[in-house]
């Protein structure tokens, strides 16, 4: 193996030392700054994506399956719009305010434990429709892989505004698909 004669190693040495400036180790350690904090900053967001889907996990556990069964008219027309494989799974919480549909295989359609009592065979309809509606769509999925695109591009502010509109849309598609299977808004309302 070769070896370097020491004063020519020392020369490259000491033109080395000489090349980089403080301009140029500053600007090192800044892109290095900027670098640790976008790591973070992207690994901050997927662990909370990880610890939401974790806690809808055991959230599901927590829920209660409804005492009533659905009417056989409504429950069959679900069936046959959704092309299901039977009825869908309904379970009540105390823990939300309004009706969500939770679950990325096997969707679970929770309702307030206050309202669902109240509800009329036709509003239970509209609200079934709705959020199954969401399940047909895959809006379950497709929330995760939103969640993940703003995680990954935490620094940008676009991607929070298309977020936005994009969970504002398809709450109206599924809107949409209710009033038309529930033949016009005013069933639907």
């Amino acid at each position: 193996m070769p070896t370097i004669n020491p004063k020519v190693r020392n020369a490259s040495v000491r033109k080395l030392a000489k090349a980089s400036s403080p301009n140029t180790n500053t600007a090192a350690l800044a892109l290095n700054a900027f670098g640790m904090v976008w790591v973070f900053g992207i690994v901050f967001g997927l662990l909370r994506l990880a610890f939401g889907l974790v806690y809808l996990a055991g959230f599901r556990h927590a829920l209660e399956p409804i005492d009533d069964i659905l009417p056989s008219e409504l429950s069959n027309r679900l069936v046959t719009e959704f092309e299901l494989r039977g009825p869908p799974t309904i379970m009540i919480s105390s823990m939300v305010k309004s009706p969500i549909t939770i679950g990325l295989f096997k969707p679970v359609v929770i309702f307030p434990r206050d309202l669902y009592p109240e509800l009329s065979d036709e509003e239970l309809a509209g609200v079934l429709f709705h959020e199954l509606a969401h399940v047909q769509n895959r809006d379950h999925l497709l929330g995760v892989a939103q969640r993940l695109i703003v995680a990954l591009n935490w620094w940008n502010p676009i991607p929070y505004f298309v977020s936005a509109d994009f969970s504002k849309s398809m709450e109206e598609l599924c809107d949409t698909r209710a009033i038309a299977a529930m033949n016009g808004p005013a069933a639907y309302a």
